[in-house]
């Protein structure tokens, strides 16, 4: 059989668009399938009236010059795209406008604008409106129209904090004061004797930069906002105390005539970031970490029992040339517990006396590191919705038993008397030989079940299951 002598089918054709790579393809007319866009080839008559999902593939976007072969998204975003490049010229002048001088007031209505104040949102203003609207003097940057862009506005704004003492003897201290926008403003700060410098600078919202400032030849002082903004992006984000400070310096654009303060510079050279950071740790952790999905009730011997689970940490380490230096301000000083090492900790015999705790910790320490190391873990413990209640740095090599005896005391301590408590631990038939109190209750990690099973005998096994069995 030849080429020439095959038969071809005499059917009409339709074009097809089909595939990622969006190739034509001829396909018949009655075996195309109605998802794929159709063109009908130009030797074919027009569409059939019961073809309802044929869709002709050059009408897509004609009208506002898309491409044919883009998906629905990126013909979305093309069209997006287009109607604001058609915008732009628009939106340009109107922006440029914005940093000019034009009109009258927009509060009076009469007099010639010159003035403006972003914190008050007055955009154009006369002196006389603008001096109404600041009679209560706050912290703002003024700027003034000098003909060709605005400027700053030299100026030195007076407080006065009211004071309740009956002898008023006022003095006054020149203060310069960091705005939210980074920017400097001399304040002459009137003072009662009777309180501090550093006082009257938080009462106004803002944070001193100096330890004390009242020794101070130039007293300096941040927004207190602009603190709580960076602390908030820190804790948000990975960035360092500099990235963010050189961020919030180029947030105002270069059509701003002034030169925005080195943040960074103010707040790490004295220390003031760290005081803050520690201040708001305090005020946020103030007192002993508690689970928010742990409910007791002190007055009620219908409870739930607490939980307490324990285990250490072999990989948290310190050397003994990392330094000891240590912070006044702990952000969590209640966490931790004192443990005495010292104390001899041997259980009774009928309960696992040949077994240690902390196996693959003594492996894992050698002889180097107990020369170079001086804290060999972090023993942890935590309730059973995994918040932290207490730390304890491990000084010995091995995981011994002071560790959990003195964390299982401080919970007993602390939780209300008709509260009970369940302790896990790897080896709670090894501790309860310790705790003679009722409340508390030992049980073993099912992840150590196997580790039992092959250590203990069946009678020592049954009494810790029997545990485990009591509690469910």
């Amino acid at each position: 059989m030849t080429r020439s002598s095959i038969v071809r089918p005499t059917c009409k054709m339709k074009q097809c668009v089909i595939g990622k790579r969006q190739r034509t393809v001829n396909v018949p007319y009655d075996q195309a399938r109605k998802r794929y866009r159709y063109r009908l080839d130009q030797g074919s008559s027009a569409k059939e009236d019961d073809d309802k999902d044929y869709v002709e593939v050059e009408n897509i976007g004609e009208n506002i010059g898309i491409n044919e072969s883009a998906s629905r998204h990126k013909r979305r975003c093309d069209s997006s795209f287009k109607r604001w490049q058609e915008n732009r010229k628009a939106l340009f002048n109107s922006f440029c406008e914005m940093q000019q001088c034009s009109g009258l007031c927009q509060l009076c209505q009469t007099a010639d604008s010159s003035y403006r104040c972003h914190n008050c949102g007055l955009s154009n203003v006369c002196e006389t409106c603008l001096v109404k609207q600041h009679q209560h003097q706050p912290l703002h940057a003024v700027e003034k129209w000098n003909g060709h862009y605005f400027e700053r506005v030299q100026q030195t704004i007076v407080r006065q904090l009211p004071c309740s003492c009956e002898i008023k003897v006022y003095s006054s201290v020149d203060v310069i004061f960091i705005t939210e926008e980074a920017e400097e403003i001399n304040v002459q700060l009137n003072i009662c004797n009777c309180t501090s410098l550093s006082k009257s600078i938080i009462l106004l919202g803002y944070w001193p930069i100096q330890a004390i400032p009242e020794k101070s030849r130039k007293p300096k002082a941040t927004s207190i906002r602009l603190m709580l903004l960076i602390e908030s992006l820190g804790q948000c984000s990975s960035a360092s105390l500099f990235s963010i400070c050189k961020a919030l310096q180029l947030h105002k654009t270069p059509m701003w005539s002034f030169k925005p303060v080195n943040i960074y510079r103010l707040l790490n050279s004295f220390g003031a970031f760290r005081a803050f950071e520690h201040l708001v740790d305090d005020l946020r952790w103030s007192g002993n970490v508690d689970c928010p999905a742990c409910f007791v009730e002190p007055d009620c011997n219908d409870n739930q029992p607490c939980f307490l689970m324990l285990d250490g940490c072999f990989g948290i380490r310190h050397r003994k040339t990392a330094g000891d230096e240590k912070l006044e301000s702990a952000p969590i000083p209640d966490m931790f517990v004192d443990v005495d090492v010292g104390r001899p900790t041997e259980p009774a015999d009928d309960h696992c006396a040949n077994w240690n705790a902390g196996g693959r910790g003594h492996a894992l320490t050698s002889a180097s590191d107990v020369q170079r190391l001086d804290v060999f873990g972090c023993f942890c413990g935590s309730c059973r919705h995994g918040c932290i209640r207490y730390l304890a740095d491990m000084t010995t090599p091995g995981e011994k038993l002071n560790y959990a005896c003195a964390m299982v005391a401080r919970a007993l301590h602390e939780i209300p008397s008709v509260v009970p408590l369940v302790v896990s631990y790897d080896v709670s038939c090894k501790l309860k030989g310790h705790f003679t109190d009722d409340r508390v209750t030992f049980v073993v990690p099912a992840f150590h079940a196997s580790l039992l099973m092959a250590t203990f005998t069946s009678a020592k096994l049954h009494r810790a299951f029997v545990t485990t069995k009591e509690l469910a």
